[in-house]
């Protein structure tokens, strides 16, 4: 097992997604690139995403800002809350350096976008 990952410890960011603090000595390291990040959106690997798009997308359908309807979302519980909870711890695993948390946000929000057909 990579000593690395061993070091690192998983939290709930301030927006709900789970990060992983790791060891001073690892913070400089380069982060995810946004096409990396992209690269996992479009491979999940687990069941529920669509979902979690689905309820995001409504709410910017409905004229919604992107950061309100996934802190609605998130903080609901549901279904769509835990998926995005597994589908973080899930991609802790993904990345050699873990992306930005704007980034990954970055992501879901150009995802649930098009899942619903605004871009």
């Amino acid at each position: 097992m990579d000593m690395d990952l061993i070091n690192q410890l998983p939290f709930m960011g301030s927006n709900g997604l789970i990060c992983l603090r790791c060891e001073p000595s690892q913070r400089f390291k380069s982060m995810a690139t946004r096409d990396e990040i992209r690269a996992v959106f479009a491979d999940p690997q687990l069941d529920g995403m669509d979902c979690l798009y689905d309820a995001i997308g409504a709410m910017l359908q409905d004229g919604s800002e992107f950061q309100p309807a996934y802190s609605l979302v998130v903080s609901a519980g549901d279904a769509p809350a835990t998926t995005w909870i597994r589908f973080c711890v899930q991609c802790a695993t993904r990345f050699d350096d873990p992306p930005e948390e704007s980034e990954f946000l970055a992501v879901l929000e150009e995802f649930s976008r098009k899942h619903v057909g605004l871009d």
